[in-house]
Formats: structure tokens, sequence, C-alpha cells
């Protein structure tokens, strides 16, 4: 908290927060402001089709250049009162129209600073061994451009975000 006296006026700065009634002519206030801070939590799914393959998808978020054209397993953001196997399966389902067993939690949690415009973001990122079930592949997320089975094998040869990079050791 940072305070100064402009006249008979007193004005006090609380957690990026001017507070004051009203300002005198001639008074400049120099402020700075503060990048709010926010944590989300997402939760992604290795899911394994019958023949072992793993479905990626390729995002497409122009307005996240660190992320925009990398490859990564479908999820998404949890939401209020979700548990994390219940995002992961929502996640798959809205982006791909497959359902998915939910099989077994990665022993590891990965995380990631993001800096936006105007916030900084914390991702914590979870991640779930998920098998097929059933359902056709198809595309139901604009922030998604491609998907497709992959072999484990030939994964290492993707573009993946850093957070996704540290499941990819564990499959």
């Amino acid at each position: 908290m940072s305070s100064c006296t402009c006249g008979e006026m007193d004005i006090t700065t609380v957690f990026g927060t001017v507070v004051v009634g009203s300002i005198p002519t001639g008074c400049t206030i120099y402020y700075i402001f503060m990048k709010s801070k926010k944590m989300i939590v997402v939760v992604i799914g290795v899911v394994l089709n019958p023949e072992g393959k793993i479905l990626i998808t390729k995002r497409c978020e122009p307005k996240i250049k660190k992320a925009d054209a990398l490859w990564d397993f479908p999820g998404g953001k949890n939401e209020f009162g979700e548990t994390l196997e219940q995002t992961v399966k929502r996640e798959i389902f809205e982006e791909t129209r497959l359902s998915v067993k939910v099989q077994e939690m990665f022993p590891l949690c990965a995380t990631k600073t993001w800096k936006h415009k105007d916030y900084l973001q914390h991702t914590l990122v979870f991640c779930y061994k998920c098998k097929l079930l059933k359902g056709k592949l198809s595309n139901r997320d604009h922030k998604i451009s491609e998907m497709r089975w992959e072999q484990t094998s030939k994964l290492s040869s993707y573009k993946f975000p850093p957070t996704s990079k540290k499941f990819l050791r564990l499959i």
C-alpha cells in the first residue's frame, strides 16, 4: 500500500486500486496498474483406442501465440463443482463426441504461468489415461483445427505445449 497527499486530498493505493473521493485541479497522480492474477485447473486425457493409438488435437488459438498450432491431448478447464474425472470426460465429449472411461491419473501436476495482455494466469494441468468406449471422432471445438489417432512411438515428432510434454514422458 502506498499513499501521498495532494493539497488537502489524501490519495491511497491499495493493491493496484486508487481509493479517493475527488482529485483537486492541478494535481498529478502517477499510478502503476498491476496485472490481475488468476489460476485455472486444466484436465487433459490420453485417450487410447482399441488399436493402441492415442488421440491428439491441434490447437487453433491465434490470440495465444505460444499455444497456437501446437498438438495436445483433448481436455479443458475444470468447472466449479466438478471432479477432475468429470471434467476430462465432459471436455473430451464436448471436443470430440467420444465417450471415454477414465482409468488412472498420471502421477504429476504440470504448471505454467502464461502472461496475457492484462493478466497473469497460473495453470495447473492434470492428466488421466482414458479408454475409448464409443463414439465417432468429430471436431466440435473452434479452438481445434485437426484431430488424429497416432502411434505412441510417433508422438515425439509432434510439437506439444510445455505442460503436455511432461506427460508424454510418462506414456
